[in-house]
């Protein structure tokens, strides 16, 4: 306690006869300077958000802006003093900009970088999530989810949390495990994982989880698969030369090649492999349990697979364009349209794909087991499907 008072007096001082520290934040930021002298007089040094704003405010000073607006929004006297504009700015930093979902759980990025998560709370995957700022990826398995910070470091939370050490540039959640991508392109996981299953050595660009297995793209172009070995899902890899992405269903691992084409493998008990589509041009895919979809760069959507769950009902037709985003649920899909409208197809046991919403304007769409969610235009949240596990 005493060393943050000191820290605050210091930094008091600092804002009244250093000014130049703030050259360049006051050309960034139309905050008046003695307002922030005065906010360390008029609010007891026992405030909690003193106390932080104390610890924070040297990084503050020479940070970048959004950085400092951040910072500023928590605390509320400085935030009722500023200029309409600046606030138009901090009210943006709490908009949604990604989504990520699990078995009965959501976990949303603000632009900010913090981490907001809704549904279900059995395994913890609300109550023990990441608090603070500065996230750039978000991850979610069945129970647990993941986010990598901007500062190399993962941080897991829900049923899984061994999350591991070191610096990463990616990372990906399967059923109950993570995937991530040190700094030096090598592999870790974490999660509920097999001693006894290899990790492969080398350098690799991009990776993907089922429900018990792994996929990684190496610099090379090759993609390499490992973990359960059931239905087949880490046998007969195909080994091409010019992969470019990867992703996974429950049972089956989906590449895609330069040329737009789709490679599968794994189980094709529904299909899943002998159905994919022949043509080339598609830059995304999702793999659902025993199906999957994929969008091609002429705005159509193919899905092919298991249909006895209804999967391809109501589906966008061959020659039905315009659309830019896809996502996939164990037995239900949704396509995002350019003008923000949404179309979901599959699986209405639980209403995932008869009450979608009506209006348009919404920005990215995510599937969970039997739910989905979209962020609209104004950076909140929409939810359909089943709510009995999932609170809106």
């Amino acid at each position: 306690m005493e060393k943050l008072i000191e820290d605050s007096k210091f930094i008091k001082n600092l804002l009244e006869n250093d000014k130049d520290c703030f050259k360049n934040l006051s050309t960034l930021l139309p905050v008046n300077i003695d307002l922030l002298i005065s906010y360390y007089d008029d609010v007891t040094i026992l405030d909690r958000d003193l106390l932080k704003l104390a610890e924070d405010m040297n990084y503050l000073i020479c940070g970048k802006l959004e950085d400092v607006l951040i910072k500023i929004k928590f605390s509320s006297l400085i935030f009722d003093n500023l200029n309409s504009d600046l606030k138009r700015e901090i009210y943006e930093l709490n908009k949604f900009v990604k989504i990520d979902c699990g078995n009965n759980h959501y976990v949303g990025l603000r632009k900010d970088g913090s981490i907001a998560t809704f549904g279900s709370n059995a395994y913890n995957q609300l109550k023990n999530s990441p608090t603070g700022w500065g996230f750039i990826s978000i991850a979610c398995g069945s129970d647990h989810s993941a986010a990598l910070h901007r500062d190399g470091r993962v941080t897991m939370w829900g049923r899984y949390d061994n999350a591991p050490e070191g610096n990463y540039t990616d990372i990906a959640c399967g059923g109950s495990h993570l995937i991530a991508i040190k700094n030096d392109g090598t592999l870790v996981v974490g999660g509920y994982y097999y001693n006894g299953f290899q990790i492969p050595s080398g350098k690799y660009i991009a990776i993907a989880a089922g429900c018990d297995h792994f996929v990684a793209l190496n610099e090379n172009g090759r993609v390499v698969a490992w973990g359960g070995g059931l239905y087949y899902i880490v046998k007969f890899i195909p080994n091409y030369t010019d992969f470019i992405s990867v992703s996974c269903g429950s049972y089956h691992s989906l590449a895609l090649r330069k040329d737009g084409s789709i490679v599968t493998w794994g189980c094709n008990y529904d299909n899943q492999l002998t159905d994919n589509p022949t043509k080339n041009g598609f830059i995304s895919f999702k793999g659902g349990i025993f199906h999957s979809i994929a969008l091609n760069k002429d705005g159509s959507v193919a899905i092919w697979g298991d249909y006895t769950r209804n999967q391809r009902d109501n589906c966008p037709r061959p020659d039905e364009k315009g659309f830019i985003a896809i996502s996939c649920g164990d037995f239900h899909s949704v396509a995002l349209r350019e003008d923000g409208s949404i179309i979901t197809f599959g699986d209405k046991y639980w209403n995932q794909s008869n009450c979608e919403p009506t209006d348009s304007g919404y920005t990215a769409i995510a599937c969970g087991k039997s739910y989905s969610v979209a962020i609209k235009g104004d950076g909140t949240l929409k939810m359909w499907g089943n709510i009995n596990y999932i609170k809106k």
